[in-house]
């Protein structure tokens, strides 16, 4: 596994700063982090507010929104005064439109990039064959639903 297989490529904090962020000692989901993999942000800097909405990986070329996510890791932001999925809504502005009844996919598998040029419409079912043949689904943590 090499570190473009993890949560980091790049190996830098995401709160812009530019430094090195150390490598997980453990897989823990509720955090991002897998082990033997670089950790997403230096210890507290997950909290800061990053001078843009997305920073760049320089590894991956990915758009790293920095604003709200779901608890899929997909970033949201307000438009027109209604929340739409930050990858969904930069796509949209470069290449037009996503037709009804298609979603916004990622051929990069980041949920927290918004690249639009990482981002392709396709059916639910081509979404969820290319996560399959990627080895992807079912790899991410899900929230528990209350029975």
């Amino acid at each position: 596994m090499s570190n473009s297989d993890g949560p980091n490529p790049s190996g830098l904090c995401q709160c812009g700063c530019g430094q090195r962020t150390p490598i997980a000692k453990k897989t823990k989901a509720k955090h991002g982090h897998v082990a033997g993999r670089p950790v997403r942000f230096i210890h507290n800097h997950h909290t800061r507010l990053s001078g843009s909405d997305y920073i760049v990986d320089p590894v991956t070329g990915c758009w790293v929104w920095q604003r709200a996510k779901s608890g899929g890791g997909y970033g949201h932001i307000w438009v027109n005064g209604r929340v739409v999925p930050a990858h969904r809504h930069f796509y949209e502005q470069k290449h037009g439109p996503i037709p009804d009844g298609l979603d916004a996919c990622h051929s990069c598998d980041n949920p927290g990039c918004c690249n639009p040029d990482h981002v392709f419409p396709g059916t639910r079912s081509e979404n969820v064959l290319d996560s399959v043949r990627k080895g992807r689904w079912g790899t991410r943590p899900r929230k528990a639903v209350a029975a």
